[in-house]
């Protein structure tokens, strides 16, 4: 996470949740953070739409008790942005298997407990600022990725395809880093439009998932000994 002039980048972190004590006690734990820095918090969606639209961050914080349909929505909007488009993590008190695969589904890269503790949710929001994903393993099992595929209901192959086609590549580029012909990545593409209920390559980009989760708590927590916890 360097900056091209060798220091560390500072990501910035945008807070919605319903309870503004809880947004404070996430500020204060980043107070000292070398490379997570508050940036604003909100209430509602639409007060965090607001701010995010005139102030934008690099990751969010989502408080899931403000409406689960209304959290995934907004999630499939912010990922149907162009990039760059932030980094998404969403906590709850009550968050099932089942549910927190959706919002994984939705566009999230991290689904919390409310009940983390701070070294998780240092890790969770660093390892997005990585440009990685993160489960509690309580919320998420691991093996995110065949969850994420049955879910959708797609094949290790269509899985391939899909998430080559949300980087821009066209068939043809598709089909020259698969090793396979356009033509068969054209049969697989409709075979994942008609799986994800999606019409055409730009609404893919709402139905995508992260990236697999499996083993990333304790990846992250080996790196957390580079935290500064003591001052938090």
């Amino acid at each position: 996470m360097m900056g091209l002039s060798g220091k560390e980048r500072r990501y910035t972190l945008g807070v919605c949740d319903a309870q503004p004590v809880t947004a404070e006690g996430v500020r204060a734990i980043l107070r000292d953070d070398p490379v997570l820095e508050w940036r604003w918090n909100a209430t509602t969606l639409e007060e965090a739409r607001r701010r995010f639209a005139e102030n934008p961050a690099d990751l969010l914080l989502l408080d899931r008790s403000l409406g689960a349909t209304a959290v995934t929505q907004w999630l499939m909007s912010l990922n149907a942005q162009p990039a760059p488009r932030p980094k998404i993590a969403v906590w709850g008190t009550v968050v099932s298997n089942a549910e927190a695969e959706r919002l994984v589904c939705a566009g999230a890269s991290g689904v919390l407990a409310r009940t983390a503790t701070l070294l998780e949710v240092l890790v969770c929001l660093r390892r997005l600022a990585a440009e990685g994903t993160w489960s509690h393993p309580s919320v998420l099992r691991p093996g995110l990725n065949a969850a994420r595929r049955h879910y959708l209901g797609l094949t290790a192959r269509e899985q391939e395809v899909y998430e080559l086609v949300q980087r821009g590549l066209s068939n043809r580029e598709v089909g020259a880093e698969l090793g396979i012909s356009s033509g068969t990545v054209k049969i697989h593409m409709q075979h994942i439009f008609a799986k994800t209920g999606v019409r055409q390559r730009s609404g893919l980009a709402v139905a995508r998932a992260a990236a697999a989760a499996a083993g990333a708590f304790h990846g992250a927590a080996n790196d957390f000994a580079s935290f500064s916890l003591a001052k938090a």
